[in-house]
């Protein structure tokens, strides 16, 4: 069964002439859809995969891939099961980020809280996590 992925070409000297550069516009496009995980297919995807680490737009069809949200054949020298797992990944990243922002603003939050409090000359109880002196605003 071929798979065909559309995609523009151009002359132009835009962002997607990488795709009239890449190296696997020279080769058998069945290398590029390798089907399940038998050893065959996997022999296929280390090929396809080789190939691609010789292509010199190896990095933009990578990029347009995850983009794109390519879900399967090779792309950008990743099979689709290594591109899901990069992309795992990065989203797990990005969630521990956003946790410590939250975390962040939270605490600067509750450190604005109590500059106001102390500005405005009231008692000032701290929180369990804040120890040292309480620096004086204008001092």
């Amino acid at each position: 069964m071929s798979k065909t992925v559309a995609f523009e070409t151009s002359t132009s000297g835009h962002e997607s002439d990488w795709r009239n550069r890449a190296e696997c516009r020279s080769r058998d496009p069945e290398l590029w859809w390798p089907v399940g995980s038998s050893k065959q297919a996997l022999d296929q995807a280390e090929e396809a995969k080789a190939i691609c680490q010789q292509c010199p737009v190896l990095a933009p069809c990578d990029r347009w891939a995850d983009e794109q949200g390519m879900d399967v054949g090779v792309w950008g020298g990743l099979t689709e099961d290594e591109r899901r797992s990069r992309r795992r990944s990065r989203n797990r990243a990005k969630a521990a980020e956003a946790r410590r922002l939250a975390e962040l603003a939270k605490v600067r939050a509750e450190q604005e809280a109590l500059a106001a409090e102390m500005a405005a000359g009231l008692p000032v109880q701290l929180p369990p996590w804040r120890t040292g002196p309480i620096p004086r605003q204008g001092s």
